[in-house]
């Protein structure tokens, strides 16, 4: 499959292929993650330098109705968008994240406490280098309008995504998607509390807030840790 067809071959392509994959149930989304990574439709827009296919909107467009169709929701994988979707491969994210954290040791700082925003759900991440020594931590808040790319499997679906998100990678020690928020920090010379907060309605002034979640982050031996 490749830009160069019209978008009638590669619907046409893109079905036979669907027919013939002789992939599990479509409820393994890990199963066919791996199989749509094969040829590149995990990163349909990207260049094909970086992984993927470098397909513009439309054909996108084609590749997400056909999986919509099919009765289950990787369709949502195609609409995520990673450092790596603009024009950074992820071998290339590693080592700037290398860079930095050598800039940081360099300066004799292994105790950084990283905050971002804006990545429509929340993260609590501990940092390590490549030599898996500890660089601190890291507290990631959620949107307070934008909604998350992936509400449609639903409150027990996100739950369990974020649950294997957390189980899978080493720095993830929780995540949380389906609430939008902020986070509420207090800090000292000794650690830092965090509040994860939520907002049950943007929409008007009549809200509430709910804390989801509090972390406690304490200096032990030179870098940042939770308690």
């Amino acid at each position: 499959m490749g830009p160069s067809q019209t978008i009638e071959a590669f619907e046409q392509e893109l079905a036979v292929w669907l027919d013939a994959s002789d992939a599990p149930d479509f409820s393994d989304a890990v199963a066919w993650s791996r199989r749509l990574g094969e040829v590149s439709l995990l990163a349909p827009d990207w260049a094909p330098e970086h992984g993927g296919l470098g397909l513009e909107r439309a054909y996108v467009k084609v590749l997400e109705a056909a999986l919509r169709e099919l009765g289950h929701h990787l369709h949502h994988l195609l609409q995520r968008r990673h450092v790596t979707g603009v024009g950074i491969a992820a071998d290339e994210v590693s080592r700037i994240f290398e860079r930095f954290y050598q800039v940081s040791k360099d300066a004799g700082a292994r105790d950084l406490l990283v905050l971002a925003g804006d990545s429509h759900c929340y993260w609590q991440n501990e940092l390590y280098d490549a030599a898996g020594e500890s660089m601190g931590v890291e507290l990631g808040a959620t949107g307070i309008t934008a909604p998350r790319g992936l509400l449609e499997i639903g409150p027990e679906g996100l739950s369990r995504y974020d649950e294997l998100n957390a189980e899978r990678n080493r720095e993830v020690v929780w995540t949380e998607g389906r609430y939008r928020g902020f986070i509420r920090l207090e800090i000292d010379h000794d650690g830092a509390h965090a509040d994860y907060v939520t907002v049950t309605n943007v929409e008007s002034r009549d809200y509430d807030v709910q804390i989801v979640r509090s972390v406690d982050i304490k200096s032990n031996d030179g870098t940042l840790q939770y308690v």
